[in-house]
């Protein structure tokens, strides 16, 4: 079978790549999704090169159509993992995940294999071909280490023979990786630091923006908000010691088009960590509808309309 890639796969990956966007989106962290599509004279090499691999083990080529999640900060890609892992039917025995080794200087991958959903499998030939599995591969990164992934796999995975016996060289190369990883890690700490300082100040939005770190359709706390805030400031400390991944999950189950306002993203972390009645005596009457139909249950179903708070 002659294998064509065409418009209509180059539709389906960017249908594929715009579904996970928006579910990356639906949470407000910053991120980048970007999409590649195999041509055909690169899926007829690989074959071609592992036609006896696929036929001994009865595998077949999963990665034609290619995402990669480039999210800033390193403490996101977790949420990102679990995000596809709750959309995509998963298949954990074809993953590529490396484990952190404190005693080499090496890249770690996180390249995970997921099943197409059948409106994608379905709508394009390709699949049909022996060697062809109806699947995608994403590819985690944070935007520190994306750059650093596209050099190697350019200048060193494709030409492997330019780096025969310089072994220290490419141990060099992996220790630019290694830094930064560590610049990953670093940056928290950064916006930790002031998240903690805008707190000593009594800067509340600048303070929950810090901590929180996701797009917000606004730039400040409503003046109600900053009021409560001045006057108890022991709840304003408690921010610095939110649950964050707990936050924004609770907010990717929302509808994705909701507007993200800070004073909005407040009120839910309220409902779902603190319980503060000051807190929650400042809903408008639309928000409190929302959030006492959204979590009412575990279950936390959510209308699917959008809302500007």
């Amino acid at each position: 079978m002659k294998i064509e890639m065409g418009p209509t796969e180059e539709r389906l990956i960017q249908s594929l790549a715009n579904d996970i966007s928006d579910l990356l989106n639906s949470t407000g962290i910053f991120n980048r999704v970007f999409q590649r599509l195999k041509s055909s004279s690169s899926i007829e090499k690989k074959i071609n090169n592992k036609k006896n691999q696929y036929d001994n083990n009865k595998k077949k080529m999963q990665d034609i159509f290619g995402i990669r999640v480039t999210v800033y900060f390193a403490d996101d890609e977790e949420l990102a993992i679990n995000l596809l892992k709750n959309k995509y039917i998963e298949l954990p025995d074809d993953h590529s995940i490396d484990k952190f080794d404190d005693d080499r200087f090496g890249p770690t991958r996180c390249n995970m294999i997921f099943r197409l959903p059948n409106v994608y499998s379905e709508s394009s030939q390709v699949f049909n071909h022996t060697y062809i599995d109806n699947t995608f591969e994403v590819q985690f990164r944070t935007v520190f280490s994306e750059g650093w992934h596209e050099i190697e796999h350019d200048l060193r995975y494709k030409c492997k023979g330019d780096w025969v016996a310089e072994n220290g060289l490419s141990r060099q190369l992996n220790r630019q990786f290694a830094v930064l990883q560590s610049c990953d890690w670093t940056l928290l700490k950064v916006f930790d630091e002031l998240a903690y300082k805008k707190y000593k100040n009594s800067e509340w939005s600048s303070l929950f923006r810090n901590v929180v770190r996701i797009r917000f359709s606004n730039t400040d706390f409503s003046s109600e908000v900053k009021d409560y805030l001045n006057t108890n400031r022991k709840m304003a400390k408690n921010l610095l010691k939110i649950d964050r991944i707990k936050l924004l999950s609770s907010l990717s189950q929302l509808t994705l088009k909701i507007q993200f306002s800070m004073d909005l993203v407040l009120f839910v972390l309220n409902r779902i960590h603190f319980q503060n009645e000051g807190i929650k005596s400042l809903e408008s009457e639309i928000v409190r509808q929302i959030l006492d139909n959204s979590f009412s249950d575990e279950k936390r179903i959510f209308e699917q309309k959008t809302y500007i708070m």
